[in-house]
């Protein structure tokens, strides 16, 4: 039996049955890390000779070709795998540093990414969209903008994700496009109120921001200058709970955005609040940071991989007022290119804008930059602006997918067979205190060195078949226990097994896992949902909602005390600090 090699504690080398995890063979080589795309059969395996952690030094190698190095999580029957290093092999026996285990076989892969890729060429992008008014001479106008970008590119990623997927089929069509003005104006009303929408125009001067300084002048525009109200720096988890919260999505054309009252620079005003939902969701929403990859040819992979496996993907960017055709002042965009090429590393704090990534291309020439190679970006400014709404950003631009710039992936879905949102235990899965919003908070027993457990208690009025769990992972590579039962004992545990299931969700972020087969339940009947995340040396992996604005639910988490050695199951409330918090999680029926 083949087997993989995986560092055990303290550096100690363990060897693991193949069973123990998915291979997928390719027609080439490949490392696993915990898991391992292999070559087919056409190559052999390069044989390892030793592995210390964060060191492998493999033999058989052929001098010339390239040993591949791709890895995915394990025990996962959809793997997403990802390209982690190349090493062009000049003898037979190399070796090269890694932050995992690997098996090494032979090159090259018959499916490497494509060194150029365009989702318009699929007909996986919608049309451009726009969030600014024009001026009185009709040029598209910086400062007069509602900030929305955030949920225009959150719907972009949403878009494509249902094209992609062929859930919906003509992206020129109106059943494929949704309204970020809805999404934009939404949260910041009850229950989420991340944010203070600004319907008032500002003709105040940006002077304070040399950056902003133009000819024609760029001015607050619906942005108040004293800072009391705006529209937020959001992201798609502020859609994901727009979604949560069964508000949208809402078709574009139901909510458009009121360009015309902008450009007269109206009082704006959010008209038609309430209108039905239209029947979509979301599976996923990934959130990809930088430091997860080894260096940025790694992350720019992943971030390939991502736009190829879920269609468009949200980033940030520095937008400038100068960008704009016919004003003046500091740009780094090149008309003749359409290509942004920004070579000043320390503007990098100042991105200010959200954008979709939908494609790339490696050999997109980029005057004054030091390599070739540019991403392509679909913009939410209108198709005045850059190449009818399109634009490039060169791989060497300083302040793009560079520092803490990350990106995020969107699985939306169909809504049919499924009583969308279901049961929650709070209606968001973000953090919230009052309008501010931070990132997700997680506590848990992994400091202990113990599996981390939680679980919340549901009522069900009318009953039904649980066919799906949604919950919230702040690590990559978790493996998950969800467990459904009856009703819990005099010491709070969980008892009445009704159903379990087993996942390893490679991403962090948000997750909708389908049960193995639905449970019944009966109306008017209590049960419970458990998490165990399965002890790896990771940040907390339980995530709880703090809002002082809502009650909390009954949730339950396995606490762990200095001045006991027995843990307990304690109410998340009664854990110091955790007032008005919940654990987050829900659960979703099929239709009856």
């Amino acid at each position: 039996m083949k087997a993989l090699l995986q560092a055990g504690p303290h550096g100690r080398v363990s060897v693991r049955p193949e069973k123990r995890f998915l291979i997928r063979f390719r027609q080439s080589v490949c490392l696993a890390a915990g898991l391992l795309a292999c070559g087919a059969a056409s190559h052999a395996e390069l044989t390892i000779d030793s592995f210390q952690p964060g060191r492998l030094v493999w033999s058989g190698a052929t001098p010339g070709t390239t040993n591949w190095i791709e890895w995915a999580a394990a025990l996962t029957n959809g793997a997403s795998w990802r390209p982690f290093t190349n090493v062009l092999a000049d003898s037979s026996v190399m070796a090269a540093d890694v932050p995992f285990t690997y098996r090494v076989c032979e090159t090259p892969p018959t499916n490497p990414l494509p060194s150029s890729y365009d989702l318009r060429d699929h007909g996986w992008v919608t049309p451009v969209k726009s969030q600014i008014g024009n001026r009185l001479t009709g040029e598209p106008d910086p400062g007069n903008s509602v900030g929305i970008c955030w949920a225009m590119s959150a719907m972009a990623a949403f878009e494509s994700s249902l094209l992609k997927q062929g859930i919906t089929t003509n992206p020129d069509a109106p059943e494929s496009s949704f309204s970020p003005w809805h999404l934009g104006n939404a949260v910041g009303q009850p229950p989420l109120h991340y944010n203070e929408p600004c319907y008032v125009y500002y003709g105040d001067l940006l002077e304070d921001f040399p950056l902003f300084v133009t000819d024609p002048p760029t001015v607050y525009g619906y942005l108040s200058p004293d800072g009391t109200n705006g529209w937020g720096g959001g992201h798609v988890f502020w859609m994901l709970d727009y979604l949560l919260s069964w508000t949208g999505p809402v078709y574009e054309a139901v909510a458009p955005v009121p360009v015309a009252a902008m450009t007269a620079q109206e009082t704006l005003e959010w008209t038609n609040r309430n209108p039905p939902a239209a029947n979509f969701i979301v599976r996923g929403v990934y959130r990809f940071f930088p430091e997860d990859y080894a260096n940025l040819t790694e992350f720019r992979a992943a971030a390939k991989q991502a736009i190829l496996d879920y269609g468009a993907i949200q980033s940030y960017m520095l937008v400038l007022p100068a960008d704009f055709p016919d004003v003046t002042g500091l740009t780094f965009y090149d008309t003749n290119s359409f290509c942004l090429y920004c070579p000043r590393a320390n503007l990098e704090p100042n991105l200010n804008h959200a954008i979709a990534i939908i494609g790339w291309d490696d050999e997109y020439l980029v005057p004054a930059a030091p390599a070739s190679g540019a991403w392509l970006i679909k913009e939410s400014l209108g198709t005045n602006v850059y190449d009818k709404g399109f634009h490039w950003i060169a791989y060497e631009d300083q302040t793009f997918l560079r520092g803490d710039d990350m990106f995020y992936a969107v699985v939306a879905a169909s809504g049919e067979g499924c009583q969308w949102p279901g049961l929650l235990t709070h209606p968001g899965a973000s953090t919230r205190i009052k309008h501010a919003l931070t990132d997700f908070l997680g506590t848990g027993s992994s400091m202990w060195g113990e599996d981390s457990q939680g679980y919340a208690r549901f009522h069900t009025d009318a009953g039904g078949q649980l066919k799906a769990i949604g919950l919230v992972t702040v690590n990559r590579g978790e493996e998950v226990t969800i467990g459904v039962y009856s009703n819990a004992d005099a010491q709070l545990n969980p008892v009445g097994l009704l159903g379990s299931k087993q996942v390893t969700l490679d991403e962090r972020g948000y997750h909708l896992v389908d049960l193995d087969a639905p449970i019944a339940l009966d109306a008017g009947s209590d049960f419970l949902v458990s998490l165990t995340f399965a002890y790896h040396d990771q940040a907390e992996p339980l995530v709880y909602c703090l809002d002082e604005d809502l009650p909390p639910a009954d949730t339950y988490m396995l606490n762990y005390c200095a001045t006991s050695p027995v843990p307990a199951w304690t109410a998340v409330t009664n854990i110091v600090g955790l007032d008005n918090s919940s654990l987050f999680l829900q659960a979703v029926f099929e239709n009856p």
